[in-house]
């Protein structure tokens, strides 16, 4: 992508900010680290702070550095599309407020489309938050409906219960609207083969 070679008024090049993902999308991970990645909770399949190790990214990224990046891979790579997505905070749901000033500059710099993706918050109200600072579409990823393997590869959300995600998804889907809320399925972590089913037709 061309916008990778430029780099912001700190010297940080564009790459470390955000990339591009597919054809037209940009995508970024807001926090680059996990309150559980140096715990036994981490989720077994994520590699959320390897590539902050490997000083491929930064460790946060401000609304400033978003909304510029946008605004130039928009400019000169066709980018049709926005993804932000973040580690876990604690409490998790709180990333939302992390998610909330990007995501306004974001569309204020660009008008762009934004896809967020975030943990099943305890207060709904960040829900509207989103909306209102210009999120589209929202993610929230339950990984397994198979609670015996979910705890054993994501004991976090396992620790959530299914209550709150139903919560989250269908309180979102009043917020955002049909077919704007998905959540991710990982097949393949030793669930049972009903519980991608109930919970493909569930969802």
């Amino acid at each position: 992508p061309k916008f990778y070679d430029h780099l912001t008024e700190g010297g940080i090049p564009y790459s470390k900010i955000a990339q591009l993902h597919g054809k037209d999308c940009l995508a970024t991970s807001v926090i680059q680290t996990c309150a559980y990645w140096h715990s036994s909770e981490r989720c077994r399949f994520c590699g959320i702070e390897l590539s902050y190790r490997n000083g491929q990214t930064i460790k946060r990224k401000t609304p400033n550095q978003l909304s510029e990046v946008a605004r130039k891979a928009k400019e000169l790579d066709s980018v049709q599309h926005l993804v932000l997505t973040t580690g876990t905070v604690q409490p998790p749901g709180r990333e939302i407020s992390s998610l909330v000033p990007c995501a306004s500059a974001i569309k204020e710099a660009t008008g762009l489309p934004i896809h967020a993706q975030f943990c099943p918050p305890s207060s709904m109200e960040g829900l509207y938050e989103l909306k209102e600072a210009g999120v589209d579409t929202v993610g929230i990823h339950i990984e397994s409906f198979d609670f015996e393997t979910l705890s054993k590869v994501a004991p976090a959300k396992a620790a959530m219960g299914f209550e709150r995600y139903e919560r989250a998804w269908k309180m979102a889907v009043e917020i955002f609207g049909s077919n704007q809320v998905s959540s991710f399925l990982i097949v393949g972590l030793g669930e049972k083969r009903d519980s991608v089913i109930w919970g493909s037709k569930y969802l």
